[in-house]
C-alpha cells in the first residue's frame, strides 16, 4: 500500500469535479483519490457512475472544472494540458502514465501497421532515441505473447484478445511508473479476459508498474487490485482493501 492518505502519491486527483457544458451533467463532485508508486488501486461502479471521466481526467485526455491532478509530483494547469514553459524533463515525467482503453482495435490507427503503433508508446522518451525501433518492437510484443511477425500487421488483422495485449505492449514498452486500465477486459470473453489480466499481473510483478484499474465486476478488481475505490453518482462511497489477492 502507499503512504497513509496518498502523502507522496504516484498520482493525486483532489477535490476534482467535471460538469459537462453540453449536457448539463455533473460526472463528478469533489472526487479525491490516489495511487502509491507500485500499487493497484481498483475504481469500481456501475456505468454512468464517473468512472471514465476520471480515468480520462487522469490521463490528461479530459480537463476538470474544478481540483488538482498531479502525477509524479507534477501538476497540471487548467485544460488538463502541462503548462507552456514547463521543461522537457517535467513533460517526460507525465509519458510516465499511460492507458489501456476497453475497444483496443478503436484505440489504434486502422491503417498504421501494428509495430508503428505499438512503438509510439517510447517514440517520445529520450532514451529511445536511436533505439534499435524493430527489435524493441518484436521484444514488446512477444513479452505479451504476441509473435514479432505482428509488427506488420494492422489492427483489424488481429482478434479482440490480440489486439489488446498488442494495447498492452504500446502502453508498457516505454516502462511507465502507472497504467491506466479502463474496462480493459470488458469487452473480452472469459478465456481471453483470464489470459490479459495473468499479463497485467506478469506486469505488475516484472516491472514494477502502479495500476489504476477501472472495472465493473468485483471479483475481478478484488481479485487483482490492493485498494478499491467505489463510486456512484460521481462521488468515491467507499475505500476498502481487496479481500483477494491473485
Amino acid at each position: 500500500m502507499g503512504p497513509e492518505g496518498g502523502g507522496d502519491a504516484l498520482l493525486r486527483l483532489e477535490g476534482v469535479s467535471k460538469r459537462y457544458r453540453r449536457s448539463g451533467l455533473l460526472a463528478l463532485d469533489d472526487v479525491s483519490i490516489w495511487v502509491g508508486a507500485g500499487e493497484r488501486v481498483g475504481l469500481m461502479g456501475p456505468s454512468g457512475s464517473g468512472k471514465s471521466t476520471l480515468a480520462c481526467i487522469a490521463a490528461g485526455l479530459l480537463s476538470p472544472n474544478a481540483g488538482h491532478v498531479r502525477f509524479d509530483g507534477v501538476e497540471r494547469s487548467g485544460g488538463g494540458r502541462l503548462p507552456r514553459g514547463r521543461s522537457a524533463a517535467v513533460r517526460r515525467a507525465w509519458l510516465g502514465m499511460q492507458m489501456v482503453f476497453q475497444d483496443p482495435e478503436a484505440s489504434f490507427i486502422p491503417t498504421m501497421r501494428l509495430g508503428d503503433a505499438v512503438f509510439e508508446g517510447a517514440r517520445y522518451l529520450p532514451r529511445f532515441k536511436g533505439a534499435d525501433k524493430d527489435r524493441l518492437v518484436r521484444e514488446a510484443l512477444e513479452a505479451v505473447e504476441l509473435p514479432g511477425s505482428y509488427a506488420e500487421r494492422f489492427p483489424y488483422e488481429l482478434s479482440g484478445g490480440e489486439c489488446q495485449r498488442a494495447a498492452i505492449a504500446r502502453a508498457v514498452i516505454g516502462r511507465p511508473k502507472l497504467l491506466l486500465c479502463d474496462e480493459a477486459t470488458s469487452a473480452l470473453d472469459v478465456t481471453v479476459q483470464a489470459k490479459v489480466m495473468a499479463l497485467l499481473g506478469r506486469v505488475h510483478r516484472e516491472l514494477g508498474t502502479a495500476f489504476l484499474f477501472i472495472g465493473h465486476n468485483p471479483a475481478l478488481v478484488g481479485g487483482f487490485c490492493d485498494r478499491i475505490y467505489r463510486i456512484g453518482g460521481g462521488r468515491i462511497t467507499e475505500e476498502l482493501e481487496a479481500c483477494e489477492r491473485p
